[in-house]
């Protein structure tokens, strides 16, 4: 009878249904306690494919840690490798299946083993060494070493079957081109005329994959290189991922050996990862499908799972199958009654079953088995899958009414299995998500909490809300601290001074609570002063901050009580103390053009209104703070004098003009950001 696992056994379930988030690199787990049978059913075959008789290294029993050691699963979650999209499936690897996780910090990664298995077709792979032995040539066959061989017989109904693999080895890339590097090989034989081919080829080639016929200058298009460090794997390299596609007669048993070896040496481990579910045939004689995608089990009062079976065509009359059941979940006691025949109608290729939990409650996992006749090839088939009689979750709490806070508080389940879990409000809560939880912080008035409890499955919940309360006395002291001019106005204190204080206040459930506060005031202060020079003329100014407080920062980054300003703009200074601050400031605003315009010449004579008066012209963003103006006649004596910067002579002298005269003047001016400045000139009156 041949055994036919569909969709994993009920430990690849759980993990599917509870699992959380995956490693961001390749994480794998020991075969350690499965067998041989198990693993490849539950991980490595998928559709339309029966298998039988699996052995690894001749062990169809148990595994241990020893036995088992070259064998594993991996599970992926893509981050960061090119191409390598396999999320789960098998390992094969030279030494123990431990050395395949990342990070990749070791050249020559080796975790020995020790076996006596022998593989002969794969002695073909490892090949041959010429060496020179006293003056002779001679051929040395290179020896394997503790292989990892996965075997097993399987039938499909059609010609084709394929699986996808990736091969990686520590020997990339320092050993490539030598005689003894690690060999692995996919040994297809048909029993019926006894032939063997290896499948594991470069595509569209019949060259063997090896490391020395794939590499970064080989086929290399199939080879990545493995970062050093990356936590993706250990290995050095990868190659793939790459199909096996091979051909096979219908209905015709084959047997297929997955075998990896070191070569000559036990040492630069390599290993093969199997993509999950990847071993199979475009046939499919029986399926399942889950009316919730996310569980792969039938849940009672949650979901069903529909069971088809096929032909490949159609037939002239109604082809019955006869159905038979078995295992922990009893037909008509824990699943509604099963029918002891399925009939697919003249003309059509399929029907159908529908399998539903009942019954009452229990905690443990059934198995149903059921057996049929493959119409097509004539051999029994055994589908298995999981039922849980899942009862309603109910859950229970109390007020939790205390003065000093505790260390945690809880919820009780009263009937079903709890999964899911989710406090609300949750900020608080150190695990929001279990039954019981702590306190990240310790709540500062009472809190109504609402607990909803989903059950393992996800397919019913419970909800209860609960206080978390204060009805105790609570005796507490508070350290505090306020900046001068604030108020600190928390559980009924009004302060603005230094000091302690203590006050006595009752909660809502008759806490008498009190505090003492021990309260801190803190009052920074600065000043900023302006040293000498002029930042318009010299191009630079200090300024120097007086502060009171822990630390100054000026707001051109300094952290220096004085500066040297080299341009115009506003500096802040900052004073500092604990958590208060103090600023003063000064702007320096961009300097002025100082240039005035005065003219060489008037002509009040002329009587025509036109330039008849003597001034000069200031720029609007001069800021004078001093003008001084005096004229001389040639003789040197005083004719006009002003200390208003907008005068006006009309060049007259006693009120009579003298056209031709010349006059000298003299201007004296200070501006604000500037030194004091003088112009000499003369002016000609026409």
């Amino acid at each position: 009878m041949i055994k036919k696992w569909i969709k994993g056994t009920i430990l690849a379930v759980l993990l599917f249904v509870l699992s959380g988030a995956l490693h961001a690199q390749i994480s794998v787990q020991s075969s350690n306690g499965r067998t041989a049978e198990e693993l490849v059913n539950s991980v490595f075959v998928g559709e339309g494919v029966l298998v039988r008789d699996v052995r690894f290294n001749n062990n169809g029993g148990t595994l241990n840690s020893t036995t088992g050691a070259q064998l594993g699963t991996f599970t992926n979650n893509l981050s960061g490798f090119p191409g390598l999209t396999f999320t789960d499936g098998l390992v094969l690897t030279t030494g123990d299946v431990s050395v395949a996780e990342g990070p990749n910090d070791d050249d020559a990664a080796t975790e020995e083993v020790s076996n006596s298995v022998e593989c002969t077709e794969l002695e073909d792979v490892a090949g041959t060494e010429y060496v020179y032995l006293l003056g002779i040539l001679i051929e040395v066959i290179n020896e394997l070493q503790n292989p990892a061989v996965l075997e097993f017989d399987f039938m499909t109904t059609s010609n084709m079957v394929t699986f996808n693999y990736v091969f990686a080895s520590e020997e990339y890339p320092e050993w490539v081109g030598e005689s003894y590097n690690d060999a692995f090989g996919f040994f297809v034989t048909d029993l019926t005329t006894n032939q063997t081919s290896n499948v594991a080829l470069i595509p569209n080639t019949n060259v063997p994959v090896t490391i020395n016929n794939v590499n970064a200058s080989s086929y290399s298009s199939y080879y990545h290189t493995v970062p050093e460090d990356s936590p993706w794997m250990q290995y050095d390299a990868y190659v793939g991922p790459l199909a096996a596609t091979f051909s096979v007669v219908p209905c015709r048993w084959y047997h297929i050996k997955l075998a990896i070896a070191n070569v000559t040496d036990d040492m630069y481990d390599s290993g093969v990862f199997l993509q999950g579910q990847s071993f199979s045939a475009d046939a499919t004689m029986s399926n399942l499908v889950y009316d919730r995608e996310d569980l792969p089990i039938v849940v009672q009062d949650c979901n069903t799972c529909t069971v088809t079976f096929n032909l490949n065509e159609p037939q002239n009359q109604d082809v019955v199958i006869p159905l038979t059941y078995s295992g922990t979940a009893i037909n008509g006691v824990d699943v509604a009654a099963l029918p002891p025949t399925v009939t697919i109608p003249a003309g059509q290729t399929s029907a159908t079953i529908v399998v539903r939990a009942i019954g009452d409650f229990t905690p443990d996992t059934l198995e149903l088995n059921i057996y049929y006749e493959s119409i097509v090839c004539q051999e029994g088939i055994t589908i298995t899958l999981y039922v849980c009689k899942n009862a309603g979750i109910e859950v229970s709490s109390e007020d939790v009414i205390v003065c000093q806070p505790v260390d945690e508080i809880s919820i009780s389940v009263e009937n079903g299995m709890p999964g899911e879990i989710q406090w609300t409000p949750a900020d608080l809560l150190s695990d929001p998500h279990s039954l019981t939880t702590g306190f990240i912080s310790d709540p500062t008035e009472p809190t109504h909490y609402t607990v909803t409890v989903w059950d393992r499955f996800h397919c019913t919940s419970a909800t209860t809300t609960f206080l978390y309360g204060f009805g105790e006395p609570v005796v507490d002291t508070i350290n505090a601290s306020i900046c001068q001019g604030e108020v600190y106005s928390r559980y009924g204190f009004n302060q603005t001074e230094a000091g302690t204080y203590t006050q006595s206040m009752q909660s809502a459930y008759g806490c008498d609570s009190v505090i003492t506060l021990n309260l801190s005031v803190y009052d920074p202060q600065v000043e900023i002063a302006v040293g000498e020079g002029d930042l318009c003329e010299d191009g630079s100014v200090q300024l120097t901050a007086t502060i009171q407080g822990e630390a100054i920062k000026w707001s051109s980054g300094e952290q220096t009580e004085t500066i040297t300003v080299t341009s115009p703009g506003m500096y802040i200074a900052t004073a500092i103390d604990h958590q208060c601050t103090a600023t003063d400031f000064v702007n320096f605003i961009p300097c002025p053009d100082a240039e005035l315009y005065i003219p060489n010449a008037i002509t009040p004579t002329d009587l025509n209104g036109i330039n008849d008066v003597f001034c000069v012209t200031i720029p609007e963003t001069l800021e004078l703070q001093k003008f001084e103006i005096k004229i001389f006649d040639r003789w040197g004596m005083l004719v006009f004098q002003s200390e208003e910067p907008h005068f006006k002579w009309n060049g007259s002298i006693n009120g009579k003009w003298i056209s031709g005269e010349t006059y000298v003047y003299y201007i004296k001016l200070k501006a604000k950001w500037h030194k004091a400045k003088m112009y000499k000139g003369i002016v000609t009156v026409f």
